[in-house]
């Protein structure tokens, strides 16, 4: 958890992030588009909230693409190596097995002492326990692979981030001082380009 405190409490020196010394290496696995947009919201607020103190480095890896042996092999070192791993997908079933595979290989091979396993999961309202079973299998993950665990509510308790979408609309929708006096300021008696 050091280095995903460390980003939440932004303390961190600018000069270090030039110097290559504060970069935060993010896996990304999702199951679908849907599920990839809810991870890149989450990835989103991290980098808009930190962008001048950590330098990220994202890789994403979309569930079906690990059927492939060479993009497996590139997805599990990018697993291995990384300080924050985000699964994204949906609630209930069980995992695919190359999924599954990708996770078992992550706790067997990952060598660092820190680091965080985020859990996303799109649970159906009539049943939000649907996710229980994925849930306590990427838990059982992060202890093997000596990783902090964090699903969506853990996480926005602890570091809170907003939502993109409604961070634009807030921008988007507010009348700040300065936009107020430009309204409220009358334009000049006589104005154009030959006045």
């Amino acid at each position: 958890m050091e280095k995903l405190t460390m980003i939440a409490q932004s303390d961190i020196k600018e000069e270090a992030v030039r110097d290559g010394q504060n970069q935060c290496v993010v896996t990304v696995g999702y199951e679908d588009d849907e599920t990839r947009d809810r991870a890149v919201a989450l990835c989103d607020g991290f980098s808009r909230r930190l962008w001048q103190t950590v330098e990220f480095d994202f890789s994403w890896w979309r569930f079906s693409h690990l059927e492939d042996p060479v993009l497996f092999a590139a997805a599990q070192q990018a697993a291995c190596d990384s300080d924050i791993i985000v699964v994204s997908a949906r609630a209930g079933g069980e995992w695919p097995l190359m999924v599954r595979r990708w996770f078992e290989v992550l706790a067997r091979d990952r060598t660092a002492l820190t680091g965080a396993l985020v859990g996303l999961f799109q649970e159906s309202v009539k049943h939000p326990a649907d996710a229980s079973g994925r849930r306590d299998y990427l838990q059982r993950i992060a202890r093997r692979a000596r990783m902090d665990w964090f699903d969506r509510d853990t996480l926005q308790a602890q570091f809170p981030f907003e939502d993109p979408a409604k961070a634009i609309e807030a921008r988007a929708t507010a009348v700040t001082p300065m936009l107020e006096r430009m309204l409220r300021t009358p334009p000049p008696p006589r104005w154009g380009i030959n006045e």
